[in-house]
């Protein structure tokens, strides 16, 4: 008896943690690339976007053509995975906080022979077994967490800085204490004129005023491509690494039987936010703030199991696009969370 009271209180726990995990992953977004960063091809990929440009034309609001019914009203910005907090994690982190002190102080009444656990458990479920869950608990949070900034952080591993080739390799002369000083600086802010000349200059006919009309074409066909699950149309729209990560993700769906519902998107606001040069090819980065109907359904008998039909999100990327020198069409090559 006093067994089964026991694995009755950890299978209780059990859940509760399951519960609190599951909590934490309802922020995360289905639509093309999840609501997550990833890509690269370039060392700035994953750089802070510079905010000081803007292409005044471009603030206008587009619509998808496939938007159906109603036009779709903003809505609060939804929260990232793992990301800004959240109020869900809030809320878990304070349930989990008070169930397990009340656990805590049920065994420390035990303890003081005030008779097990007050009967919500059965007793049994002593000091040492609440501290290793929490335990757990605690440590499968800091990992995932840990794991989170390393991702993203990997991405950074490829910047280029300035080095000591740029000061003749510092061989040995008084110069080069200072040289190694310089080189520890933060780099100021990039110039986005500037490497929209660079841009200029090595892709023919390329128009900064117009090039946000055709990066937000390439947004709608891919995300268009995303809900049909089938990336053939736009194949030569995604840089390898991207289209890798779409397809997975869609193999996913198709393998759990779900379809992912993009409706109704609306791009509230472009602009180039960066531009560069680097290994003969020309890079583009475009600031989206757009919000849509984004909900998954079953495959077979179109039951809502994620989203909502009814309540838009809003969500605000950056897309990096990429063009060989030499070549004659743009790619998504990286895209990239606010915030």
């Amino acid at each position: 008896m006093r067994h089964g009271k026991r694995w009755k209180g950890i299978a209780v726990l059990a859940t509760f943690l399951f519960l609190f995990f599951g909590a934490l992953e309802l922020d995360a977004w289905a639509r093309a690339g999840g609501g997550r960063s990833f890509g690269g091809g370039s060392s700035r990929s994953f750089s802070t976007p510079y905010r000081g440009y803007s292409s005044p034309s471009q603030r206008n609001e587009y619509r998808s053509n496939q938007a159906p019914r109603q036009p779709v009203a903003p809505s609060a910005p939804a929260s990232q995975p793992w990301g800004g907090g959240g109020f869900l994690r809030s809320l878990a982190g304070g349930i989990a906080g008070g169930f397990l002190g009340s656990l805590l102080f049920s065994s420390l009444g035990y303890g003081a022979g005030i008779g097990g656990l007050g009967g919500g458990f059965g007793g049994g479920f002593g000091l040492l077994e609440i501290l290793l869950f929490a335990g757990i608990a605690f440590a499968v949070v800091a990992y995932l967490r840990r794991r989170n900034r390393e991702s993203f952080a990997g991405a950074h591993g490829g910047q280029i800085t300035m080095g000591s080739s740029a000061h003749g390799g510092g061989c040995g002369s008084s110069h080069g204490d200072h040289a190694e000083t310089a080189v520890e600086e933060p780099p100021g802010p990039p110039d986005p004129q500037r490497g929209l000349a660079e841009v200029g200059a090595v892709v023919p006919g390329f128009d900064a005023g117009r090039f946000p009309e055709e990066a937000m074409d390439i947004f709608f066909r891919i995300q268009g491509a995303w809900a049909s699950r089938d990336l053939n149309p736009v194949r030569d729209l995604l840089a390898p690494e991207v289209r890798q990560e779409f397809q997975r993700d869609l193999d996913i769906l198709k393998a759990e039987g779900k379809i992912n519902r993009l409706e109704n998107i609306a791009v509230r606001h472009s602009e180039i936010q960066e531009a560069w040069v680097e290994a003969e090819r020309a890079f583009v980065t475009i600031h989206f703030l757009a919000n849509l109907l984004d909900y998954t359904v079953e495959e077979q008998n179109g039951q809502l199991v994620a989203g909502s039909r009814e309540i838009p999100v809003k969500f605000e990327e950056y897309w990096t696009y990429v063009r060989p020198t030499r070549g004659s069409s743009w790619q998504l090559t990286a895209i990239q969370q606010a915030g």
